[in-house]
């Protein structure tokens, strides 16, 4: 079980199979403090010139912002790096700096923090399960399969949300 990166197994490769098992969406991690805490959506350029909370180099966490970033035209301006969701929360409450949540870690936000979707934005991490190519057929295989689909539907699934 995996998320969309670099490193991970690409969708119609040759060695393994791929099973999408969810889309979550990020949305936008602020300070109440923050000028634009009070909106209902915001646009992403809008945290361009802000100070960022991102994950760390090379890992998903980070890459997933980095790109959203450079989709719409920055590169986020790093001050912190951490790939745990509760520290990249409390990061956000206690520096003044802005972040990017999946909605799936948006439990641990604390008070102190306002959580926006970004309107237009595909920002979002993508799970999927891989096994060998040919052995999802595996009736073992397949019932992982299945039940981890059936566990990322019960959250969400591959539906992403609208602001």
């Amino acid at each position: 079980v995996s998320v969309e990166l670099s490193g991970a197994p690409q969708q119609g490769g040759p060695r393994f199979h791929r099973q999408p098992l969810l889309t979550d969406v990020l949305d936008a991690a602020l300070p109440v403090s923050h000028p634009l805490a009070g909106k209902r959506a915001i646009e992403l350029t809008e945290l361009a010139g802000a100070d960022w909370v991102i994950g760390n180099p090379g890992s998903s966490c980070h890459d997933v912002v980095v790109v959203a970033c450079a989709t719409v035209g920055f590169t986020p301006r790093a001050v912190h790096h951490t790939s745990d969701w509760a520290a990249v929360a409390s990061l956000v409450r206690d520096s003044e700096a802005v972040a990017l949540m999946p909605r799936l870690a948006q439990s641990l936000v604390p008070d102190g923090i306002v959580v926006i979707p970004l309107h237009g934005s595909t920002a979002a991490r993508h799970g999927f399960a891989a096994t060998r190519r040919g052995n999802e057929t595996a009736p073992t295989t397949r019932r992982t399969l299945q039940r981890l689909t059936e566990a990322a539907n019960a959250v969400g699934g591959l539906s992403p949300a609208s602001p």
